[in-house]
């Protein structure tokens, strides 16, 4: 769990005091998944369906995450290993 703490805090930081609102379609929130077509961590854009992920307001979320947790470490949790 420390991953999903690590990327919760990352995401609170880079929202800088904004908070997500669920019922705004017109803010586009961003959450980081592992594509096993790609065999590559991507971003991917939400609007109002929210799963159990960590989201943030800033489109330089998963870099910020590869930088600061690693992108190994990163693989492994969202592969579920």
């Amino acid at each position: 769990m420390k991953v999903k703490t690590q990327l919760e805090n990352i995401a609170l930081r880079l929202n800088d005091g904004v908070n997500m609102d669920w019922n705004d379609r017109n803010q586009i929130k961003h959450g980081i998944f592992y594509d096993y077509g790609q065999k590559s961590l991507r971003l991917g854009d939400c609007l109002d369906n929210k799963y159990e992920e960590t989201y943030c307001l800033s489109l330089d979320f998963k870099d910020v995450a590869i930088r600061e947790i690693g992108e190994e470490r990163l693989l492994k949790y969202f592969k579920g290993e």
